[in-house]
């Protein structure tokens, strides 16, 4: 049987062995993990189910249903090209399917992740996918120009209010001037609209000359900023790196900025008049439309060459910024139809994602002070 001498060295190594286990020099450094997001735990470069089909899928239905087929004379002459409307009407079917899917996707990592959003931003969220499901699901189902104006001023506000929130959202979860400047765009993009729609909603709004006043500055305050957040998807998702892949996709992306640009020229040389109104059919946009609507080819061609870029260069960051520039361009400025409502907030919400990836995985440097060396 051992005795109280030989217990007393035990007890004093197993102390000193504890101490030392204790040590701050022995616990394993734990990377820190930003709170102010409810995803900042989940793979956020990870790119959402069908996102990418949903942003490509909402840009040729954009491309037929607001461009193709009124340039051949909304209807009368539509009749005679019956492929190119049944292609805009699957195009559209298709970007609403796999919209709902990616709503689905991301609404349940809005509200399932760890740590979570606030409370408030989780009703805005729920509140308001449900409400564009439900309004998507109609238009799919039944007749889309058959929603109610009352319906309508429900979905924008829906759309706005939840990249209202995901913008605020990313605004905190963000490091950086550049990256914070474009969470603040979504931000007040989703106001401005939001703005926008109370305005117009009020009664007598069209005929109090302060009440028209005030919807005109915010409506040409969105439209500034919608066409910065396009043109800031350019520094944003183009590469710049000397990867043979990298190479590639800035030579197709080229390509595709000349090609866009040339087009953009012919169809002006070509309609004339009608180019003016066929751009507006396709973005809403009004402020420069009457005495430069060429002014619009800039940000539309930049746009569409950065995200065919990013889309090319591959990464599951650069894929989800690129589908959520490329959900909101075809959504287009202060949209007001049912399906690209739903564009418009799947795309804040992705967008918002790839912003707050692009912030975990950037290599900053650590905010902490540098352990002290140990003296010679």
């Amino acid at each position: 049987m051992a005795t109280l001498a030989e217990i007393a060295p035990m007890n004093d190594a197993a102390q000193n062995a504890k101490v030392v286990d204790t040590s701050p020099e022995a616990v394993i450094p734990r990377e820190s993990v930003r709170a102010s997001w409810p995803l900042s735990r989940l793979p956020l470069d990870v790119v959402p189910p069908v996102a990418t089909l949903a942003a490509v899928a909402a840009l040729v239905s954009m491309a037929l249903n607001q461009l193709a087929l009124p340039g051949l004379g909304a209807g009368s002459h539509a009749a005679q090209f019956p492929k190119l409307a049944q292609a805009a009407r699957f195009s559209a079917n298709l970007a609403v399917t796999s919209g709902l899917i990616t709503l689905i996707s991301c609404v349940s990592w809005a509200l399932l992740g760890h740590p979570r959003l606030p409370l408030r931003r989780q009703l805005f969220v729920l509140s308001g996918s449900g409400v564009l499901a439900h309004i998507a699901i109609s238009a799919l189902l039944f007749d889309p120009l058959a929603a109610s104006r009352t319906q309508i001023y429900f979905g924008v506000a829906a759309a706005n209010l939840i990249g209202m929130a995901v913008g605020s959202a990313a605004v905190s979860s963000t490091r950086g001037p550049f990256l914070r400047l474009i969470a603040l765009g979504i931000t007040a993009l989703a106001s401005l609209n939001l703005l926008t729609v109370v305005l117009d909603f009020a009664p007598d709004a069209q005929l109090d000359p302060w009440m028209h006043r005030a919807m005109q500055i915010c409506k040409g305050a969105g439209e500034v900023v919608y066409l910065l957040l396009l043109l800031a998807a350019f520094p944003l998702l183009v590469p710049r790196g000397l990867r043979m892949r990298a190479l590639l996709a800035r030579s197709i992306g080229f390509a595709v900025l000349v090609l866009t640009f040339y087009a953009q020229l012919t169809a002006q040389h070509a309609l004339h008049a009608d180019y003016a109104l066929l751009l507006y059919s396709a973005q809403r946009v009004s402020l420069w439309l009457d005495r430069y609507p060429l002014a619009y080819a800039v940000p539309f061609c930049l746009l569409l060459s950065a995200t065919v870029t990013g889309l090319i260069n591959g990464g599951g960051i650069r894929l989800q910024a690129a589908s959520g520039m490329l959900l909101i361009f075809a959504a287009g400025y202060a949209t007001r139809a049912p399906g690209r409502l739903l564009s418009l907030a799947i795309g804040f919400m992705v967008l918002a994602r790839a912003l707050i990836a692009l912030t975990e995985h950037a290599p900053f440097r650590s905010m902490s002070p540098p352990a002290n060396r140990p003296k010679r």
